[in-house]
Formats: C-alpha cells, sequence, structure tokens
C-alpha cells in the first residue's frame, strides 16, 4: 500500500503526458488535413476583391447596408459584417448610406427592385453594379 502512495502521483504524471501528447497530435494531425481553400473566408474574400478592383484608389472609408435595412429585422448578420471588412481592407466600413461608395449586402433572397426602391427614397442619383451572391456595390452620384 506505501508503495501505491508513493508510486501513485507519478502515475497521474504519466498519463497527464501521453493524454496531452495524444490531443496534441490529434490537432496536428487535423491541421494538416484541413484544406485552406475550404475554409469560410477564402471564397469571400475572392467576392471581396471585385469590390477592391472597382473603388477608386483614394477612397478609404464606405458605407454598408444589407437586407436588414430594406426590411428591419433583429437578426443582423455581425459575421458577414466582419468578413466583408476582412476582405476589404484597409478600407474601413461603416454602416450606413451616408457614403459617395456603399457595399449592398443584400443576400440572393432579395431582389434587385425592392432594394432600388429603397435606395431611390434615400439617395438620389447612383448607379449600382451586381458583383454576384447578392453583393453590390453603389455609387452615389453628385452628392
Amino acid at each position: 500500500m506505501k508503495y501505491i502512495k508513493l508510486a501513485f502521483p507519478y502515475l497521474l504524471a504519466i498519463l497527464c503526458v501521453f493524454g496531452g501528447g495524444y490531443s496534441f497530435y490529434g490537432e496536428i494531425i487535423s491541421l494538416n488535413s484541413e484544406d485552406p481553400f475550404n475554409d469560410m473566408l477564402f471564397p469571400w474574400e475572392e467576392h471581396m476583391k471585385l469590390i477592391r478592383e472597382q473603388l477608386p484608389p483614394d477612397i478609404f472609408i464606405v458605407g454598408y447596408l444589407t437586407s436588414t435595412d430594406i426590411v428591419p429585422s433583429d437578426e443582423y448578420d455581425y459575421a458577414e459584417l466582419f468578413m466583408t471588412q476582412y476582405g476589404i481592407a484597409p478600407i474601413v466600413l461603416i454602416k450606413g448610406y451616408e457614403f459617395e461608395w456603399i457595399v449592398g449586402n443584400f443576400g440572393s433572397n432579395m431582389p434587385l427592385q425592392s432594394v432600388k426602391n429603397w435606395l431611390d427614397q434615400r439617395l438620389g442619383d447612383y448607379t449600382v453594379q451586381g458583383l454576384g451572391f447578392g453583393i453590390y456595390l453603389i455609387h452615389r452620384i453628385g452628392n
């Protein structure tokens, strides 16, 4: 019994080391098997390249609108806001339509005509360029 009490801390330490090593090995294997092009940000970043290419080089702040601005809802998608900001960085997104350039992220479920009706009431003259996937680049003309 005395030897068991003396050996118990060592056995427990060995068990912890092996358990941690096994867990660490599992994490290393899962990192190697992940496809970097299969994550959520890579396709989003590809869509945002289109926005960066269309914006003039002297634009550093753009507005950001979503379908919840057009049809008010409590379900605002902050993840898409952050992914859009990440994708067009260093350009800064600010929620609202008070800017010369606006990124519209309306999704594929909202018809463009309902968006245009809403924009007509608030912007005056503007152009809308569809970039696919429910993403639009809106340019106010003659603020």
